[in-house]
């Protein structure tokens, strides 16, 4: 049976962007607790099919973003670290709010839950950035745009 999901394909006939986001909504808590995935798999399925539902989206517009969470992650994790990731929910919700783009793949809420996770303990704080500098690589090997 075919849904009317699969309208919403990603760039050149690639997988259902719906089924990714199911996806990766679904397990990114799980992917970003080490102690739940303590090999990494479901981190990196989550990173590529994020990746992917992204590649209709320039870099460009979540460079920002990204850059920001690059900063905060040179930090040692506590409160302050904690605050600046929470704080990092703003520009997310901000940016979105800019680009269509950006809300059709569900960017703040992904990002909002994986930050939920990551304030729990410093290793789901790593993994955070782990994840989202995957969802970055993934994003230019499935042909995100620049």
């Amino acid at each position: 049976m075919q849904d009317n999901r699969m309208s919403n394909r990603g760039n050149q006939g690639g997988q259902d962007v719906n089924l990714l986001l199911d996806y990766v909504l679904k397990n990114i808590e799980i992917a970003i607790n080490k102690e739940k995935d303590k090999r990494g798999d479901v981190l990196i399925k989550c990173a590529e099919n994020f990746g992917e539902a992204l590649k209709g989206v320039s870099y460009s517009k979540i460079r920002k973003v990204y850059n920001e969470a690059k900063r905060i992650s040179r930090e040692e994790f506590g409160d302050e670290a904690i605050y600046r990731l929470k704080f990092l929910k703003s520009l997310i919700a901000y940016t979105e709010g800019r680009f269509s783009e950006l809300r059709k793949v569900k960017f703040s809420e992904v990002l909002s839950r994986a930050i939920d996770e990551a304030e729990k303990n410093e290793d789901n704080y790593k993994r955070f950035f782990d994840f989202f500098q995957a969802v970055i690589a993934y994003h230019r090997a499935k042909g995100g745009k620049e």
